[in-house]
């Protein structure tokens, strides 16, 4: 064992470097290991409790005496050929070095190194050590933990969609005041805003409020529809019941990022067409185009008349760029 521990740790199967990631959300899980053995019923056990919503697929194959290596390169082939795996178990019970000497065979290590699935080595008590625990891409202590390691405890998906609340919602708030802060900032701009502008900053209130309430009740919908599938998951334990948990669960997911999709489009529309009204009513607007407000000097009132000024007093101009002030010299009190 250690001739070839060396031999197979020079050519680089043991680096880190070639070591491929396992998914953080496997749906098919594939368990290469005897299926008389009390090792696969704990592993689904474990998947039971806590993600029972998994796929499994159990590659049989002795894992014990003199035909156990090649049954086993026979396994990994196979189970490399099965697209819809996310990962690969290869477990066994505790035992003797002789029980375990099947997994510190040189072809079974080139096996694993070479099956395009990623492997949990899973042999043995936690003290037991294999060629399989170097060249497989995770070592577990025990096939229990392995099944641990790979499933996600459903309360823990609760927890994943909350956090996609908690995001989605800062998201629209920031958006929110943004949009908020560059209509204040339109309203410093304007000298006299108007009832028109007080409108469109409540209709904004509004905006804010109802999308926030509208999210949170899509939320709490697909929630509540989760719980109650977790509760008939854990009263019917059959693989249909299963299934459909499943179907339910991504069904969920997508009906809810499609709809938060769809009410932050339509809010933004909303948010378009309130900036666009905004500036049609903007004084600036009107004097980009020639025209000036006039006022008298100091208490600025303004200009409509020549009949509101006299001769001599001085009055200022506000222009599209810049003022100016200026005195009446002459006036024509014809009104035309």
């Amino acid at each position: 064992m250690k001739s070839l521990k060396k031999k197979l740790q020079l050519e680089g199967l043991f680096d880190d470097s070639i070591k491929r990631q396992l998914p953080a959300y496997p749906k098919d899980i594939a368990v290469v290991t005897s299926p008389d053995g009390a090792v696969i019923q704990d592993i689904i056990n474990v998947l039971d409790r806590r993600s029972p919503f998994l796929d499994l697929t159990v590659v049989p194959t002795l894992v014990q005496g003199e035909k156990a290596a090649p049954l086993i390169c026979d396994a990994l082939n196979k189970v490399g050929k099965l697209k819809k795996v996310d990962v690969v178990i290869l477990a066994r019970g505790g035992g003797s070095i002789e029980d375990l000497w099947a997994f510190n065979n040189e072809e079974v290590a080139r096996a694993i190194v070479n099956c395009p699935t990623p492997i949990i080595s899973a042999v043995g008590h936690e003290t037991d050590f294999t060629i399989s625990d170097f060249v497989s891409d995770l070592r577990a202590p025990t096939p229990s933990i392995a099944a641990e390691i790979i499933s996600q405890p459903y309360s823990e998906l609760i927890e994943t969609l909350e956090g996609y609340q908690n995001y989605i919602s800062r998201s629209v708030i920031s958006q929110i005041d943004l949009q908020r802060t560059q209509i204040t900032n339109l309203i410093k701009r304007i000298r006299h805003p108007g009832d028109k502008l007080r409108e469109i900053s409540q209709k904004l209130d509004y905006v804010e409020t109802a999308l926030i309430q509208n999210i949170n009740q899509e939320i709490s919908f697909k929630k509540n529809g989760l719980n109650l599938k977790d509760l008939s998951l854990q009263q019917n334990s059959p693989q249909n019941k299963i299934k459909e948990a499943k179907v339910y669960l991504q069904n969920a997911s997508k009906d809810l990022l499609k709809a938060l999709k769809l009410e932050i489009e339509r809010k933004s529309t909303v948010l378009a067409e309130i900036v666009a009204t905004l500036q049609a009513v903007s004084p600036l607007s009107v004097l980009s185009r020639g025209y000036s407000i006039i006022s008298t000097e100091p208490d600025g009132k303004i200009l409509s008349s020549s009949n509101q000024v006299e001769i001599g007093q001085t009055i200022s101009a506000i222009l599209s760029k810049g003022s100016i002030k200026a005195e009446i010299k002459s006036k024509d009190e014809n009104e035309k």
